[in-house]
């Protein structure tokens, strides 16, 4: 097997379900113990609605900017995905299997804007993501008839890979300099949110947020989705769905 999918539960089983005590001596269950999560990304776990979600994404693809048109797939790709906006701008189509035996990504690279290179994933590990039929309808729709294998799937308006500053300009606000004077755009979704269209800003990192969220709550196979986004079941259940104390057994 050329690929390795991440199990999507914690390495020590026994360690995940057992009680802490904290300084005071008091006993919490695990699902009371802090994140530990280093990332501010990852650990700011707020999501759109799924009304605000298709608003973002119909705003995009509504524009009359030629930037927000071309970026417009890759924003519902990530609202479709969770996966981390690196893997998508590394992401190229020899990583994309649709046919009658295989339908799945291959999430194993990341491209660093910054660094202007493509690196492992943030776990280093591969990931294989089943395509269900909403994403393979978008995937279908912009493979180009000639598309090559190494070419990528994403590409902006210059036919360069994205990055995440890139996003950040067409999503929040970029800023321009004209002379002395320097001049604010507002981005799609914040421009959303001055017109009263969604409730509130958040980053282009809460697309994946979004995503593990609406699946979570629409009753998706918790091990699933852990492996399909590079998490865990008990991130998912703690952070995602929360935990209910109060359920109990069925007398069956």
């Amino acid at each position: 097997n050329p690929f390795v999918i991440i199990a999507g539960v914690a390495e020590n089983k026994t360690d995940m379900y057992k009680s802490t005590v904290n300084a005071d001596g008091i006993e919490r269950e695990w699902w009371d113990v802090p994140d530990n999560e280093s990332d501010n990304d990852e650990r700011d776990r707020r999501a759109f609605t799924k009304v605000e979600r298709d608003i973002i994404i119909k705003a995009f693809y509504e524009s009359d900017k030629a930037a927000n048109k071309q970026v417009a797939p890759l924003v519902e790709f990530l609202f479709l995905t969770g996966c981390r906006s690196g893997e998508a701008f590394a992401l190229r189509w020899q990583d994309v299997f649709m046919g009658r035996d295989k339908n799945y990504i291959r999430f194993s690279k990341s491209y660093n804007g910054v660094l202007k290179n493509t690196q492992q994933t943030k776990t280093g590990e591969t990931r294989i993501f089943k395509i269900y039929p909403k994403l393979k309808g978008l995937l279908l729709r912009i493979k180009p008839v000639d598309a090559q294998s190494n070419d990528l799937v994403f590409t902006n308006t210059n036919g360069g890979s994205y990055s995440t500053v890139a996003i950040s300009q067409l999503w929040k606000m970029k800023s321009q300099r004209q002379g002395d004077k320097s001049y604010t755009y507002p981005g799609v979704v914040t421009q959303l949110v001055t017109d009263g269209l969604i409730d509130g800003y958040l980053p282009p990192y809460h697309t994946r947020h979004t995503f593990i969220t609406l699946m979570a709550h629409a009753g998706t196979d918790l091990l699933l989705l852990a492996t399909a986004c590079g998490n865990s079941v008990e991130v998912i259940q703690r952070h995602y769905l929360g935990v209910n104390t109060d359920v109990e057994f069925p007398d069956i």
